[in-house]
């Protein structure tokens, strides 16, 4: 048991150090629109699919960059 949750949060945090990584790469990337266009082909799928993860933390980190944001 001890050893599951030890996995999980190693997991959770991994997850979240991913999901800044990406953040990171997409904001980086913002005033170039083909350089962002890239990324958004590479990282965004992946990144909508962490909205399922079982870890709540990492749920919540992904709302606010999947919601829309006004122009």
């Amino acid at each position: 048991m001890v050893i599951r949750t030890m996995t999980a949060q190693s997991d959770e945090k991994r997850e979240l150090e991913l999901i800044e990584k990406v953040e990171w790469r997409i904001l980086s990337a913002s005033s170039d629109d083909e350089k962002l266009d890239r990324l958004l082909k590479v990282y965004l799928a992946p990144l909508l699919l962490k909205a399922g993860s079982e870890h709540v933390a990492v749920r919540n980190k992904v709302k606010p960059l999947a919601a829309p944001h006004p122009a």
